[in-house]
């Protein structure tokens, strides 16, 4: 699996624990517009947390620029205020895996067509999307107490994760 197998390329890397930059580079695809790009890395997630040190990254995860955000309110000359850090409330992760649930398709135009237009999505790409979502959500949540706890807190019909 290429998450899997990029995560080890350090070469100082314990192979337990996976690498900020691999994470860096393909957590952030989850938001891409595209279902396709959605679709493989739920499904990479999904085959590759198995280890707990794996899941704990993932959720834990958050993008760069928040990351940034939280390093500068730490500063001490700073007036920090309250960060609501996503890996705080359940994980970036979680919430954006949560997101692909309802998220709706551009209908085929042509039912009937043998071929659709160019453009046109099949409605099984909106199944497979909610099948990697869903089988992502778990891989994560497995002996993940913090995350599942907040799933079980916020279905995925509030906007609580």
């Amino acid at each position: 699996c290429v998450l899997h197998l990029s995560i080890h390329l350090s070469v100082d890397a314990d192979p337990s624990t996976p690498q900020q930059e691999a994470l860096d580079v393909y957590l952030p695809l989850l938001e891409d517009p595209s279902s396709m790009i959605c679709i493989s890395i739920a499904q990479l997630l999904s085959s590759t947390l198995r280890l707990q040190p794996y899941r704990t990254a993932v959720a834990e995860w958050s993008p760069l620029s928040e990351r940034n955000k939280e390093v500068r309110a730490k500063r001490g000359w700073e007036k920090t205020e309250p960060m609501n850090s996503s890996s705080r409330q359940g994980g970036w992760v979680a919430k954006q895996l949560v997101t692909l649930l309802p998220r709706k398709e551009p209908k085929v135009r042509h039912l009937h067509a043998l071929r659709p237009e160019p453009g046109c999505v099949a409605d099984t790409s909106h199944t497979k999307l909610q099948e990697a979502a869903l089988s992502a959500l778990g891989a994560l949540a497995q002996d993940n107490p913090p995350v599942a706890t907040k799933l079980v807190k916020h279905p995925p019909d509030q906007s609580g994760v």
